[in-house]
């Protein structure tokens, strides 16, 4: 196969793909995201004569918390009834979430949460989707989360530095899949997918040197992972392959879409505001409803359905409906033209 050192092409655009500084576009530049605003106010480590098996983010007022990466609830402990040190539980109310790295697994801790959390054992969470908010509820001696990463499970007891995870330092460690997809998940690294729009080279770099692989085809999908400005500017789309920025050629889109500052996961219609105190259902296979907890105002719930049943009530997801009661919630929704682009990502 031919090398060379530079090619031309049709159209050479050396526009920079920028990320901003944000918790969000670090959601979309790392493999795991900080789980909350705050500063870190103790380290993996000794402490106190035992190790601390996490990392603490503090800060004051009502903080939310988010998953660190997608993956599935594996724990929920959510038994403390107020935001003081009164929880037998060393963590307090807490998350624990699964995440599959293509058969490396990994699970994430999230402690001294404030009751009333807002997933439950077996749902699967987005990376950046709101898991609760930060309490100091537990073994606690002010408001906190504390963090852990656990390689292999946390049933392994092998809790490490989650440092590394959290400012990408680890995300070349864990396992990526083909370069090739059509509707499946966002991959290990990936930051967004780039559909063709004309046919384009694809190439293979080998050290400091581009191979020409193969042309892609019109309306092809190729992950991407990363972007740089070598040869013009290209996109990283996996195994060493890039393909150039011509944006004539193709039509790059984040994998990530945002709507009341969290991410707009895929089949979410719309968001409930809980305005008074009102009930959570859980809606078993025969349709069955169990009282949950009571939902607090002030709090926001993703909305992925409605039902005429029971008086009408909204799906939030994980087998939970809240009822339609006017005066103690308002439900909203994005635009139509936003609705039907959510529906149409690749993820």
């Amino acid at each position: 196969m031919k090398k060379i050192k530079y090619f031309v092409c049709l159209v050479i655009l050396t526009s920079v793909f920028n990320f901003n500084t944000s918790m969000k576009a670090e959601a979309a530049s790392t493999i795991f995201m900080k789980p909350a605003e705050g500063g870190y106010s103790s380290f993996y480590g000794p402490r106190w004569g035992r190790l601390h098996a996490g990392v603490d983010i503090a800060a004051n007022g009502i903080v939310p918390i988010y998953a660190s990466t997608a993956g599935t609830v594996t724990k929920v402990f959510d038994g403390c009834a107020n935001v003081s040190n009164e929880c037998s539980s060393t963590l307090g109310n807490y998350v624990i979430i699964r995440h599959n790295f293509n058969g490396k697994i990994i699970d994430t801790l999230y402690g001294h949460m404030r009751p009333g959390l807002n997933v439950a054992v077996g749902q699967s969470v987005s990376k950046g989707q709101q898991l609760g908010l930060m309490g100091t509820t537990g073994n606690s001696t002010g408001q906190h989360l504390h963090f852990e990463v656990h390689p292999g499970g946390r049933a392994s007891n092998s809790a490490v530095d989650p440092m590394p995870f959290l400012n990408g330092t680890m995300d070349s460690q864990l396992p990526t899949l083909p370069i090739d997809w059509h509707k499946g998940t966002l991959n290990v690294g990936q930051v967004g997918w780039i559909k063709i729009d004309q046919p384009i080279n694809l190439w293979k770099r080998v050290g400091d040197e581009l191979e020409y692989d193969r042309v892609l085809k019109e309306n092809e999908l190729y992950r991407v992972y990363g972007y740089d400005n070598l040869y013009g500017g290209q996109y990283n789309v996996g195994d060493n392959h890039y393909i150039t920025k011509m944006d004539t050629h193709i039509e790059y889109r984040n994998g990530y879409m945002e709507w009341r500052g969290i991410e707009f996961n895929r089949n979410q219609v719309g968001g409930l505001d809980i305005l008074k105190p009102i009930n959570l259902w859980k809606k078993d296979a025969n349709g069955k409803l169990t009282y949950e907890r009571i939902l607090n105002p002030g709090e926001f719930y993703r909305v992925y359905g409605y039902s005429t049943d029971n008086g009408g009530q909204y799906d939030v997801g994980g087998g939970y409906w809240v009822t339609n009661m006017s005066g103690y919630i308002t439900y909203s929704t994005p635009s139509k033209d936003f609705l039907d682009r959510a529906q149409k990502r690749i993820y």
